[in-house]
């Protein structure tokens, strides 16, 4: 226990007893996923139309048509959430829980894995205790077992009492021995007798799912509407149980879902390529929306590294001595206290108070000797008040150069315990100045955030002074600052601001920011930060630098708007071919196109480029504009595009259809070429214009996304294929088509195209 474990005898007993690891749950598998794709109410449909259709309408085209519907969602489906699972799998694994144990005499830092029976880890404020065993050294140490237990209420161990893996230190500092790792731990035994639970649904995918099942109501409506008013004029159910069962898979974007996972997952991995992880997946969406950064100053605005630059006092081989005595060595200014004292630490520590934000002070016990640091205007509430407010003057010249200061104070004192009621009546020692550096490059992320709508907010508990120092220095408003600022107060800045209307990221690193960073609509913490902090946040910086955070709301920004180019382009898409059919059955005419001739468009339209607009890059300036957050799946302008496009697109279908076939005299195959011809292609022309709701397409670099030029290119293709092909003309029951009737389907697919231009042109004006 003096030493430690050898590094050679750990290694033989991690080959012995194994990774200090808990079994996961079984990822999910291939076969699993295959028959997820199934369990839809569509799909139940759809199988059940291929089975009225083959078996007792003997309509085998048709029932290769729904067929294939199925086939291709399934395995569309199939295959894109594969890819979602596996990265957010290989995401999972980016933060590895570490462990602080003495190894060959030397505390080490390593992956909590490696953990082994007879190691001695130290236990730390806010960390999680990495494997079942003893406590051989306690320090005011109290530990939340409610992981276990279900008890908020923190446990106090003393030396010999056992601590738990998954544990947390909610407070003090200790050692433990370790006596059991992985499995074979508590919490071990309980994860092995669970059983595989649901993942829970994020809001987004909720919100999706009552939207889908508005939708199936709408389309269940209405395709009993077209059947039934259909046999009222004079249709054949042969002819209209197919195009209803069309409208409901045309009318449903069951890829929809699918669609904004990838979006999502594809988001992350941007994210993280910016040296942020984002933890949770809806929070990827919601980076984009975020008004306002509540920024810790010591490690995001400043480099967190202290250092002593000077020290205050009369009596400085005494300071010396309680600058290595009253020392834990937890942050970064124990740290620069110790390397300044030059000193060697207190072999024989009786007792201490550990620091605590409440208190703001650490007290040590040495035989005869009580040693108190800490902020040094709590300390001289300790001490004589004769030279109190010289003292205070001297604190704010510092702070007001940025320094940051810790002050000390001792007394003589013969108790082998000590309690928060011995310390008073102390002598003043002085104080350590310290400087911690602001970033470079921070005023000018600054600049950026401000030109992107954001605003800045500086939360430190620090002196006001040494605050708005640091905020002049890159540019924050001292109207912008917090200092002195404690967790509870971190806490009731998130919800004044977030009761304004505010969406609220937060930085954060302690355990007392947790509470904070959980009511925060982003939690963000340093990869340094603590277990609890890391496992309230929603997103890691893996790069303190300050940039990372504007750079995970530009990805962010990049979500929110291909979450919107999908769902205008799907349902859009959709609505319009259940207004052609729905025209026609108002207008007593034949039906302008056939279900075969509806599956075929969805397939090909939907299909690829709607899954290309998944990997649409940021749109020039997108960080120049006031941030947004999509509240609900469908904004104004959406409603009013998806609107107009619907109606467009029926009009202009329905309108040729009537034309070749009242007008000219075309036969009834022939109108329901051109028909079908301009509803295959308006959608992959308009498409173009889908991309940028910001700026017109003429403006818009096409080639930034080549997946969407393939996409078209294969759509138009397939769709030529449709008919011209021998194949495809007895498919769809289609026709080949001349130039004439092509400039026709050009024309139509051009006022599409006119008017998704002018209502983005006059949405931008108006905003």
């Amino acid at each position: 226990m003096e030493n430690g474990l050898t590094q050679k005898e750990a290694e033989k007993r991690l080959g012995q007893y194994g990774a200090n690891e808990i079994s996961r749950k079984r990822k999910v598998t291939d076969l699993n996923l295959l028959i997820d794709q199934f369990k839809s109410p569509l799909i139940y449909v759809l199988v059940a139309a291929m089975g009225v259709t083959g078996l007792i309408l003997k309509d085998w085209e048709d029932t290769v048509m729904i067929g294939a519907a199925v086939s291709f969602n399934t395995i569309l489906g199939f295959f894109q959430e594969r890819k979602a699972n596996r990265s957010l799998e290989a995401l999972a694994s980016v933060l590895t829980p570490e462990a602080v144990v003495k190894r060959d005499g030397e505390w080490t830092k390593l992956p909590a894995s490696q953990v082994v029976p007879g190691d001695v880890a130290r236990l730390e404020l806010g960390r999680k205790i990495p494997a079942d065993g003893v406590v051989i050294h306690d320090g005011s140490l109290i530990v939340d077992e409610s992981v276990l237990t279900g008890e908020s209420v923190g446990v106090t161990k003393k030396v010999e009492e056992p601590v738990y893996m998954g544990t947390t230190v909610a407070a003090g500092i200790g050692e433990m021995l370790v006596d059991q790792t992985g499995q074979k731990t508590k919490f071990g035994e309980i994860a092995a007798s669970l059983q595989i639970t649901a993942k829970e649904q994020t809001p987004l995918q909720k919100q999706l799912n009552r939207f889908a099942k508005t939708m199936a109501l709408v389309v269940l409506v209405i395709s009993l509407l077209v059947i039934g008013i259909g046999l009222a004029v004079g249709d054949s159910f042969t002819e209209l149980f197919p195009v209803a069962v069309a409208l409901a898979v045309a009318a449903i974007p069951e890829g929809l879902a699918v669609s904004l996972t990838v979006i999502l997952v594809i988001g992350m991995q941007r994210i993280l390529k910016r040296k942020a992880l984002v933890r949770k997946m809806l929070a990827a969406e919601t980076l984009g929306g975020v008004t306002v950064i509540c920024a810790d100053k010591t490690g995001t605005v400043t480099f967190g590294k202290m250092r002593v630059v000077k020290a205050l006092t009369v009596d400085e081989p005494m300071l010396r001595k309680a600058a290595a005595w009253c020392n834990d060595m937890r942050d970064p200014l124990e740290v620069a206290m110790m390397d300044w004292s030059q000193t060697k630490p207190s072999s024989n520590r009786l007792d201490e108070i550990p620091f605590d934000p409440k208190h703001k002070y650490i007290a040590t016990l040495h035989p005869g000797l009580l040693f108190v640091s800490g902020a040094p205007e709590k300390l001289l509430e300790f001490c004589p008040q004769a030279q109190a407010q010289q003292l205070k003057n001297q604190f704010i010249t510092e702070a007001k150069k940025a320094h940051r200061l810790v002050g000390f104070a001792y007394k003589k004192f013969s108790g082998k315990k000590v309690g928060r009621e011995d310390v008073k009546d102390l002598t003043w020692l002085g104080t350590l100045v310290y400087e911690d550096p602001v970033r470079p490059g921070v005023a000018e992320v600054i600049k950026k955030f401000k030109a992107a709508g954001i605003k800045v907010k500086m939360i430190t508990g620090d002196y006001k002074e040494t605050a708005e120092a640091v905020a002049k220095k890159v540019g924050i408003a001292k109207s912008d600052v917090y200092s002195r600022v404690t967790p509870d107060q971190k806490l009731d800045i998130v919800q004044k601001l977030q009761a304004e209307g505010e969406v609220v990221a937060m930085t954060g690193d302690g355990v007392n920011d947790a509470p904070a960073l959980k009511k925060a609509d982003i939690g963000i913490v340093v990869n340094e930060a603590s277990d609890v902090s890391k496992e309230t946040a929603d997103m890691v910086l893996l790069n303190n630098d300050f940039e990372v955070i504007l750079e995970a709301i530009r990805g962010g920004r990049i979500i929110q708007d291909n979450l919107q180019k999908v769902i205008l382009y799907l349902l859009a898409d959709s609505f319009g071919e259940i207004a052609v059919v729905v025209l026609s059955l108002i207008a007593l005419v034949p039906l302008p196109v056939t279900g075969t001739m509806i599956l075929w468009i969805n397939l090909i339209s939907d299909g690829f480029p709607s899954l290309a607009l998944t990997v649409e890059e940021e749109e020039t300036g997108i960080m120049s504009r006031r941030p947004r957050r999509l509240r609900h799946l469908l904004n104004q302008e959406m409603v009013l595009l998806i609107a107009l496009i619907t109606l467009a697109s029926g009009l202009t279908a329905f309108g040729a259809f009537l034309f070749y076939h009242q007008q000219i005299g075309y036969g009834l195959v022939h109108a329901r070429t051109v028909a079908f011809a301009l509803l295959g292609l308006n959608s992959l022309v308009y498409v173009w214009s889908v991309r940028s709701l910001s700026k017109p397409i003429w403006r818009s670099r096409w080639w930034q996304n080549p997946w969407l030029v393939g996409a078209v290119v294969l759509g138009l293709g397939l769709q030529l294929i449709g008919i011209y092909s021998p194949l495809g003309q007895r498919l769809l029951n289609t026709v080949s088509l001349n130039p004439g009737e092509w400039l026709t389907v050009i024309l139509g697919s051009l006022v599409m195209l006119t008017v998704v231009e002018g209502v983005k042109w006059g949405y931008n004006k108006k905003t």
